[in-house]
């Protein structure tokens, strides 16, 4: 159990730190990009432009960067919280059962709605065009992909069945402490 504590305190102190560096990445995203992205609500062409044409993939990836980035914020958090337990030498303990669900539950939704982003701001642009969109009126040879990303949600499976493991953990401990 000793070896169990010092690994879990080793990755709590690399997890706090892959924390700040998130939390200052989404802060330099949010203060840097977005306001060369977006300037009196409309977007300029020339932050979206490669060689004169307009990439859908990078005016997507606007919108979707910040999500990702919040998504492994809150990650990093619900993962310090399930190294809590362990820290003190408890790996069946009911919160890292809980906090692996509420995990994959994250994965899940951040999967689904970086999905959604994607296909409809896609789906918009070919539909309506991109002076629907972008509100100037002539740009040609836009790149657009119809894409569902599946690794979202195959980590929530495997954290969701993490989760029914550590919660047969649980049940074979506290046996094991009524035995004793």
């Amino acid at each position: 159990m000793k070896k169990i504590s010092e690994t879990a305190k080793f990755i709590d102190k690399t997890a706090v730190i892959l924390f700040w560096i998130s939390i200052f990445s989404l802060a330099l995203f949010l203060a840097l990009v977005l306001p060369m992205t977006f300037e009196g609500g409309d977007l300029k062409p020339q932050t979206l432009t490669v060689e004169g044409f307009f990439d859908v993939n990078r005016f997507v990836m606007v919108f979707i960067v910040p999500i990702k980035i919040l998504m492994l914020t809150v990650s990093i958090y619900i993962f310090r919280k399930i190294l809590k337990p362990m820290k003190n030498a408890l790996p069946f303990d009911e919160t890292v059962r809980k906090n692996l669900a509420l995990l994959g539950k994250v994965f899940a939704a951040g999967g689904i709605l970086i999905n959604l982003i994607r296909n409809a701001t896609i789906t918009v642009i070919d539909e309506h065009g991109l002076d629907f969109v972008m509100r100037y009126e002539w740009i040609e040879g836009y790149i657009y992909s119809y894409e569902f990303d599946m690794i979202y949600f195959f980590i929530a499976a495997v954290l969701f069945l993490l989760s029914f493991v550590f919660r047969y953990g649980e049940e074979l401990q506290k046996q094991a402490d009524e035995t004793l």
